[in-house]
């Protein structure tokens, strides 16, 4: 599964996360974790739009 949504999980194995309502973001939408590599992230300097949870 590439993506998932955070749930109840997620704040169970993440000290550092309090609620599951951190990952709604504007207008109800739900953040999407994705886990993309840090070298990835560096090589790829395109202009993309960011998730609009994010906004």
């Amino acid at each position: 599964m590439p993506y998932r949504y955070c749930d109840d999980r997620c704040v169970q194995y993440n000290k550092d996360i309090e609620s599951a309502d951190w990952f709604v973001g504007n207008g109800g939408n739900l953040k999407i974790l994705r886990p993309i590599p840090q070298d990835a992230l560096d090589l790829n300097r395109g202009n993309y739009p960011q998730n609009p949870a994010y906004n």
